[in-house]
C-alpha cells in the first residue's frame, strides 16, 4: 500500500510539474497588468494551471482530458478597459488564429490562447509568436 501511494504522489508531481505556466493577473486588482506588461512587476504571478483554476471558474470537476492555455482577454466595457491573465482550457482556433473578437454596442472583447509557459505576456501574442520564432532562428543558426 505504501508503495502505491509513492506511485501516485510521484505522477502527480511530474503532472504538476509538466504544467503549463500562465501568468495570472487582471488591472482591475493589479496596475501591473496592464499593456504594455512588464513581467518584472509580476513577480510571483506566473504559476502553473491546475484543476483548482477550473473548478474556481466553473464551479465543476475537470474532465480527465483536460488541457491547459495561456489566455489574455482584453475587454472594454463602456469605456473601461480591463485586462486578465489567466489560465484557460476552451482552445478556439480559425483557420489557425490564436485571437478572437466579440463586440456589442457597449461591450467589446478580444480572447487570446497560447500554449507555451508564460505567454500570456504580450501586448498581442503575435508579438509573442515573433519573439519564439526569432528565438529558434538565432539557436539554429549558432548551431
Amino acid at each position: 500500500m505504501k508503495h502505491l501511494l509513492a506511485i501516485f504522489f510521484v505522477v502527480d508531481l511530474v503532472s504538476f510539474a509538466f504544467a503549463i505556466q500562465c501568468y495570472k493577473c487582471n488591472t482591475r486588482d493589479d496596475e501591473y497588468c496592464e499593456d504594455p506588461f512588464n513581467h518584472k512587476n509580476a513577480e510571483g504571478h506566473l504559476s502553473p494551471c491546475t484543476e483548482k483554476d477550473f473548478t474556481d471558474k466553473t464551479g465543476l470537476p475537470p474532465s480527465k482530458n483536460i488541457t491547459f492555455a495561456c489566455r489574455k482577454i482584453w475587454q472594454e466595457v463602456r469605456g473601461d478597459i480591463a485586462v486578465f491573465r489567466s489560465c484557460g482550457w476552451e482552445k478556439y482556433y480559425i483557420k489557425e488564429r490564436i485571437c478572437y473578437k466579440t463586440a456589442t454596442e457597449d461591450i467589446h472583447t478580444t480572447v487570446c490562447s497560447c500554449e507555451h509557459d508564460g505567454c500570456n505576456i504580450a501586448t498581442t501574442l503575435g508579438s509573442a509568436l515573433v519573439l519564439v520564432i526569432a528565438s529558434l532562428a538565432g539557436a539554429f543558426l549558432a548551431l
